[in-house]
């Protein structure tokens, strides 16, 4: 299912940026070969190809075979809120909806095209798109927006309220008190290894380093891969991208470095050379084509969602892999990537421009996205492509080379001698058992009579609850980790446990069980949801909530 079918190759290009608006252009006439508006006596043709004319009924059930699936989930839920609204007797404004329409409008001028009009209309026009198409695109949107707006303002939806409830007081009312002691996994975290250990053996941290790149140099030059030896035993910032360096990481080593590697010629490497934070192997790959790019992007991140986010980095990217996985076959049988990446995207910046990076250069993305970048197919979704913090989906439109943007790709491996690597090398194969042998012998102390309290504020190290001994009187499940949680559902309050996880281990104590019932505070959460703004998550909700409770039946 291609857009191009729909909208004609010459559009194709615009796609990514006006997925949305195109597939609702010629959506509007209605489907089939009589499609109310569009076919019918008069207009039996949309347009001619070399004189050929296109006949209007062709079109239309391509239109139908194409884009209605991709269509219908959006073309459902506006329905849905129409006919709600009617029922509950909202319309919108005509002024406050030219209103909106207008701000919407001004956004896109001052982020997309400087506040410049003209520009924005030449765009368009060069996709064969009018200004007032996409502005009308823009009306159904907030149109649909403003009801809903309307209806919560009468008074909060269930969805919401249930939404606040279970935030507030925990899923189906259930919250526990419980205390905790933790012994972390995360060298970071670990009181294991102290500073002033490390202070005192530095000399035998050094050479050991060396030896270390030594051996792993060793390793290339027997013909392992430099960016795969990188990748599995470096300790810098680029070894998740198999050693390559990000622009200017080479000058802040130093200019000796630097000149030691401006002598490599392509294939090149150097020995091992020590720098103020470590020991390095650096290779000289070659030259990567620089270029000025048009496309979209769709980002699915693997950062922390928060403080409480216990799940381990590996949990994290595996998460974030079958988000991107998801929505690239979505594009792939079909629908519009920027109606995708809307949907998907974790870039707030360009999630409200269906994904569009509008025109760009070589570096905009960084070097994981530049290597996929000289080479991604034009008009088609890239391969997914691994960043430091999540993963990305391309979708490029134009790509102009330009050497003046061209760049050496230097490649390094690192073993560093700073403080939190080489802790991190020193506690990495042991932490695990070493943190539940410590939670061990924490809970022997708190089951012999000592308090609690006081054996937390000693051992814990969770920072953020050691002043209250690892109290944490309102506990809602995810704020430690699964294991945890598996662990509460099987206890009773009194009883004490070790629970071991990726993250680290805990001994927890489960104190008291709490219990809310939603009517008992019902008219506080409405009255609290009322002076709230409505938000872009709780229109999603109402909207959610009206399909959850219709009959959906799909024939296309």
């Amino acid at each position: 299912m291609s857009i191009s079918r729909c909208i004609g190759p010459r559009l194709r290009g615009l796609a990514p940026l006006l997925g949305v608006v195109l597939t609702l252009g010629c959506q509007s006439g209605g489907g089939g070969s009589a499609g109310s508006g569009v076919c019918g006596p008069g207009k039996e043709t949309i347009g001619r190809l070399d004189g050929e004319p296109l006949e209007c009924g062709e079109f239309m059930t391509a239109l139908r075979e194409d884009q209605g699936e991709a269509f219908f989930g959006r073309f459902v839920e506006r329905k849905l809120v129409e006919r709600e609204a009617r029922r509950q007797g909202v319309s919108v404004d005509p002024a406050q909806l030219e209103k909106a329409v207008a701000a919407d409008l001004a956004d896109t001028l001052r982020s997309r095209f400087n506040g410049d009009r003209k520009a924005m209309e030449a765009q368009l026009a060069k996709y064969g798109i009018s200004f007032e198409t996409w502005r009308l695109s823009r009306v159904r949107e907030q149109e649909t927006d403003l009801l809903v707006k309307g209806m919560m303002a009468k008074g909060p939806s269930e969805a919401s309220i249930d939404a606040l409830f279970t935030q507030r007081f925990g899923k189906d009312g259930l919250r526990r008190r419980i205390r905790q002691m933790f012994f972390s996994t995360s060298p970071e975290e670990s009181r294991l290894y102290p500073r002033l250990e490390y202070e005192a053996e530095k000399p035998a941290v050094d050479a050991e380093a060396r030896a270390l790149a030594e051996t792993l140099r060793q390793r290339v030059e027997s013909g392992e891969d430099f960016a795969a030896v990188a990748r599995a035993a470096s300790e810098d910032a680029a070894a998740d991208r198999g050693g390559e360096l990000a622009e200017g990481m080479l000058a802040r080593l130093g200019p000796d470095l630097e000149a030691a590697v401006a002598r490599l010629q392509p294939g090149q490497r150097t020995p091992v050379l020590a720098g103020p934070r470590g020991f390095h192997v650096f290779q000289f790959d070659g030259v990567r084509k620089g270029a000025h790019y048009q496309g979209a992007h769709l980002f699915v991140s693997a950062a922390r969602r928060g403080s409480d986010d216990t799940r381990t980095e590996a949990a994290r990217f595996e998460e974030a892999r079958a988000r991107i996985d998801a929505a690239r076959a979505r594009i792939v049988a079909g629908a519009p990537f920027g109606e995708v990446a809307r949907e998907v995207t974790d870039d707030a910046v360009t999630r409200d421009r269906n994904g569009d990076l509008g025109a760009f250069d070589t570096g905009r993305l960084g070097p994981e996205a530049d290597a996929a970048l000289e080479t991604a197919p034009l008009n088609a979704p890239s391969a997914i492509v691994r960043t430091a913090n999540g993963w990305e989906l391309l979708y490029l439109f134009g790509r102009e080379l330009d050497s003046t943007l061209d760049r050496k790709v230097i490649r390094a491996i690192t073993v560093s001698t700073e403080y939190a690597r080489v802790k991190a090398r020193r506690l990495g194969p042991t932490l695990g058992d070493r943190a539940e042998a410590a939670a061990k012998a924490a809970l022997a102390r708190v089951d012999a009579g000592a308090r609690f309290e006081d054996v937390a504020r000693e051992v814990t190290e969770d920072e953020t609850t050691r002043r209250t001994g690892g109290d944490m009187p309102n506990y809602r499940p995810g704020q430690l980790a699964d294991e945890v949680d598996a662990a509460l559902e099987a206890m009773k309050p009194g009883e004490r446990r070790v629970v071991r996880s990726a993250r680290g281990t805990w001994v927890v104590e489960y104190t008291t069980e709490l219990r809310t019932e939603r009517k008992a505070v019902e008219a506080e959460l409405r009255k609290e949801l009322a002076g709230r703004p409505v938000t872009g998550g709780e229109i999603k909700r109402f909207v959610e909530d009206l399909r959850a409770r219709a009959k959906v039946e799909k024939s296309l």
